[in-house]
């Protein structure tokens, strides 16, 4: 037993000096993890919030385009002021009538309003509003007339003439950027064609002047505060029923450019023979040439000359065991047509 305690009182554990480090690394250790958790949640926070304004303002747009698509609907013929048509169209809202089977209609105003204190799309059908899509934050539209021309502010004698509607969403986030603290925004551009409203009289002129294809463009763009910006573009058709006839005129340049440059000067640097020999020529124009080829009299093959700058070509190449010796060139112009040069001493 008193060897026991003996031992015991000898025994020694980990100093305040140890345990103060051990903990000193721990908190750093911790430190970096707690920061790449931290970033890693700001990161899934913010594309959580990007694909909720990207499905809302796609909802949005899906909705305007397939039921402004049916304006006008009138299965049943009917005529008059209440009869299927655009009845309404602004900058910011537009209302039309559609038709069904039995003879009746419904009347249909899409508008941005505020709704328990969030931005909607509204959606008004025969006098009541309902929200349809949250944090729409702006609608507008854009109008083509049947004569070609575009309006924002239709008149009422002008409404019969709406042959393609231009809409413009913008979706907001519901929650600020954990970075910056700003909304991240998302707008939709589409371009809607009213195929029933081509079946009117007053919409037919501009369906046989141009096309009468049902189609809807949309260009999407993200917008962050951080300058970071992505954009993603679709298209889809629906029929088309008319034919589209192109003229288009060719002009032809009558132009000679394969005529054979002019040789302004040709010459040697050493003129010895057996010696190194840089060869240059120079032409009026190298515009034309495609190879140019330098060839010593009598000798049994040529040497291609390298394009030094301007109209200039080069080639080095050794003289042959002769004294006064002379060379030619060999042109190639860019039609493949050849021509021989003169005969040229070295001087």
């Amino acid at each position: 037993m008193r060897e026991f305690i003996n031992n015991f009182k000898v025994s020694k554990g980990f100093t305040l000096v140890e345990i103060l480090i051990a903990m000193a690394v721990g908190l750093v250790v911790l430190g970096a993890l707690y920061g790449v958790f931290t970033m890693q949640n700001k990161t899934l926070s913010n594309q959580e919030q990007i694909v909720e304004l990207q499905q809302n303002a796609r909802a949005a747009m899906d909705l305007l385009t397939r039921e402004i698509s049916m304006a006008g609907y009138n299965p049943t013929n009917m005529s008059g002021t209440s009869s299927p048509r655009i009845s309404a169209a602004t900058v910011n809202s537009i209302s039309f009538v559609v038709g069904d089977k039995d003879g009746g209609t419904t009347n249909i105003t899409y508008d941005v309003y505020t709704s328990g204190g969030v931005k909607c799309l509204g959606r008004t059908v025969n006098g009541s509003k309902q929200p349809a899509v949250e944090h729409i934050e702006s609608l507008n539209f854009t109008y083509l007339l049947n004569d070609g021309t575009e309006t924002t502010t239709p008149t009422s004698a002008q409404l019969d003439s709406i042959v393609k509607v231009k809409v413009s969403v913008t979706a907001k986030s519901a929650k600020p950027d954990v970075n910056t603290g700003k909304y991240l925004t998302y707008t939709l551009t589409s371009e809607i064609v009213p195929r029933n409203l081509s079946l009117s009289g007053t919409n037919l002129a501009f369906s046989t002047t141009s096309t009468s294809s049902s189609s809807s463009t949309a260009s999407s763009t993200t917008t962050t505060d951080s300058s970071s910006t992505t954009s993603t573009t679709s298209t889809t058709t629906d029929t088309s029923t008319s034919t589209e006839s192109t003229t288009s005129t060719t002009s032809t340049d009558t132009t000679d450019t394969t005529a054979t440059p002019t040789i302004i000067s040709a010459g040697g640097s050493n003129c010895k023979k057996n010696a190194d020999e840089t060869v240059t020529v120079t032409f009026s124009s190298s515009d034309n040439i495609n190879e140019v080829q330098c060839c010593f009299t009598g000798a049994s093959s040529c040497s291609t000359m390298t394009y030094l700058s301007g109209n200039t070509y080069t080639v080095k190449v050794k003289n042959p065991n002769t004294s006064g010796f002379t060379f030619y060139f060999i042109i190639t112009d860019t039609s493949n047509n050849v021509t021989q040069s003169s005969i040229y001493p070295c001087e």
